[in-house]
C-alpha cells in the first residue's frame, strides 16, 4: 500500500486583532542611505522587536511603505499592519484559497534523479552524503544552526543572486531543497523572498516526522531568540526517503525520535509512543518501519495544520516542550555549544510534564505512567548530561538559568505568545491532559519550578 498523501489547507485571515501598539516614526528610517534591501528591512525589524509586540497585536504606523509592509510579513511570521483606518493582514493574499502539498516517499535513486535532471534548481546541504559537488544545476551550501540568522541570511542571497548572473531561468524552476530541517527553514524563506515554488527533501528524522510539514519557514534574530524572522510558505511538495537516516549520527537519530514522541503524546497515543521508543532501542536501519513510523507522524501532524494553517489556534499544540526547547538551543549556542532540537524538545516535554500536574491538569497515574516511560525510553536527556553539549567553562549557566532577566524576557518573546502585556509575566504554554492537551497563558514562576523539577530528577 501507498505512502504518500496530500495535505489541503485554507487559510483564513479575517480575525482582527484585538490592540495595536504605537509604532515609532518611519521618517528617520530613510535618512542613512542604505546601501541594500535587508539593511533596511534590519533597521525596522529592530525598532519593532524593541517593542516586544506579540502576534496577536498589530504595527501600526501614518504611512504604507514597501519596507514596512515586507516586516509586517516576516516578523514572527506575520503581524497585521494599521495604516490610518486601514487594516492590512500579512497573509490576506492566501485568503479563502484553498492550497495543496504533497507527501511522497521515494527512493534515493529517484531523488537522485530529479537532482539531475536539469529541471529543478537544487539547493543541498553540504553535509548530506551521496551528491557530487557540480553536475547539477544548484549549488551546494555550508548551513547549520549557528548560521541561520540574518548575517548568513545575506550570504546565501548572494550564492543564489551569483547563480541568476548566469541563469535566470532559476526563479521559474522549482527549487529542490534538500537537507534538514535548517537548511528547508532558511531556503524555504528565501524561495518566498524571491517568489518560487519549492519542494522539500528531508534528510534528517527531525524534519521527516515534523519540520518538513507546515509551511514555516524562517531564521533566528539574536538577541530575540529562535525563527523569529520568516513566513509561512508552503512546499509544493515533500519527498521523504528514510534512506537519508543511515548517514546521520546517533545524536541525529535521537534527536529525531524524540521530536516524534511530541507527535505521539499530542494525540494520546501511548501506543506508538511505546512503538516509537521500542524501534529507536532496537535500532533504525528498518526502511520499512521507519517509513511507516514517519508516516504516522505526518499524519497526525497534517490534522493541526489543516485545521489551523498559520497558527491562530489549535496548531500552537505543536508547541509542546518547544518554549523550553528554543531557550535551551539558545543559550547552550551563545555559550559555545550545541544541542540538537529533538534532544532539546525532550527536556521541554518534561518540563511540560510537571507543570501539566502542577496545575492538575494531568492527574498524578498518568503523570507518573508517562514519566516513568519517557525516563526508561533512553530518549531524554538528564539534567546532569545536558553538560555534554556545553563548553566545559560554561557549565554554571544552565544550573541557575531563570536566575536571568534576560532569560525570562526570552521566554516572553517566544513567537507563538500572545500575552498583550508582557509585564504580567504569563506566556503561551502547551500542557498535557488525561485525555490530550491544553493550551493555557501560565505564570513565568510555574514553569520555573518545572524546571527545577527536571533539575531535580535523577536518571
Amino acid at each position: 500500500m501507498s505512502l504518500d498523501f496530500s495535505i489541503n489547507y485554507k487559510i483564513n485571515t479575517q480575525s482582527i486583532p484585538d490592540s495595536f501598539l504605537a509604532f515609532s516614526s518611519l521618517e528617520d528610517l530613510y535618512t542613512k542611505g542604505y546601501n541594500s534591501k535587508i539593511d533596511k528591512i534590519l533597521d525596522i525589524l529592530k525598532q519593532v522587536f524593541s517593542l516586544k509586540l506579540p502576534r496577536s497585536s498589530g504595527i501600526s504606523t501614518d504611512k504604507m511603505d514597501e519596507d514596512i509592509k515586507l516586516v509586517s510579513k516576516i516578523y514572527k511570521r506575520g503581524i497585521p499592519l494599521k495604516v490610518q483606518d486601514t487594516v492590512y493582514h500579512p497573509y490576506e493574499e492566501y485568503e479563502g484559497k484553498t492550497f495543496s502539498s504533497n507527501v511522497i516517499f521515494r527512493s534515493f535513486k529517484e531523488i537522485e534523479s530529479l537532482v539531475y535532471s536539469g529541471d529543478y534548481f537544487s539547493i543541498i546541504d553540504r553535509n548530506v552524503p551521496g551528491f557530487n559537488n557540480s553536475g547539477f544545476n544548484g549549488i551546494r551550501v555550508d548551513i547549520s544552526e549557528s548560521k541561520k540568522d540574518l548575517k548568513y541570511l545575506k550570504k546565501y542571497l548572494a550564492l543564489i543572486d551569483d547563480s541568476l548572473n548566469k541563469d535566470n531561468s532559476i526563479l521559474k524552476k522549482t527549487w529542490l531543497l534538500i537537507g534538514g530541517g535548517v537548511l528547508s527553514d532558511t531556503f524555504g524563506f528565501i524561495s518566498y523572498l524571491y517568489g518560487t515554488s519549492f519542494v522539500i527533501v528531508p534528510t534528517s528524522l527531525c524534519s521527516m516526522v515534523d519540520a518538513c510539514l507546515g509551511g514555516k519557514t524562517g531564521i533566528n534574530f539574536s538577541p530575540y531568540g529562535k525563527n523569529q524572522v520568516g513566513r509561512f510558505y508552503f512546499p509544493e511538495s515533500i519527498m521523504v526517503s528514510s534512506k537519508f537516516i543511515q548517514t546521520l549520527s546517533k545524536n541525529d537519530i535521537q534527536s529525531g525520535y524524540t521530536e516524534a514522541l511530541k507527535v505521539a503524546l499530542l494525540e494520546h497515543d501511548i501506543t506508538l509512543m511505546d512503538e516509537i521508543i521500542d524501534l529507536y532501542n532496537k535500532g533504525y536501519t528498518d526502511n520499512s518501519k521507519l517509513d511507516s513510523l514517519i508516516q504516522r507522524c505526518l499524519l497526525i501532524k497534517k490534522k493541526f495544520v489543516e485545521q489551523d494553517p498559520i497558527e491562530n489556534k489549535t496548531r500552537r499544540a505543536l508547541n509542546l516542550g518547544h518554549s523550553i526547547a528554543h531557550l535551551l538551543e539558545q543559550i547552550i549556542q551563545s555559550s559555545r555549544g550545541y544541542l540538537s532540537h529533538g534532544i532539546a524538545v525532550g527536556v521541554g516535554i518534561l518540563v511540560s510534564l510537571e507543570v501539566s500536574r502542577l496545575l492538575l491538569y494531568l492527574s498524578e497515574e498518568k503523570y507518573n505512567y508517562i514519566i516513568d516511560k519517557l525516563i526508561r525510553s533512553n530518549l531524554i536527556v538528564s539534567f546532569s548530561k545536558l553538560s555534554n553539549f556545553i563548553k566545559s567553562d560554561n557549565i554554571k549557566v544552565l544550573e541557575n538559568i531563570f536566575d536571568s532577566t534576560a532569560i525570562k524576557e526570552l521566554l516572553l518573546q517566544d513567537k507563538k505568545n500572545t500575552t498583550k502585556d508582557l509585564s504580567q509575566n504569563t506566556i503561551n504554554f502547551v500542557c498535557l491532559t488525561d485525555e490530550g492537551y491544553k493550551i493555557e497563558h501560565i505564570g513565568i514562576d510555574t514553569v520555573i519550578e518545572g524546571w527545577k523539577y527536571y533539575q531535580n530528577l535523577r536518571f
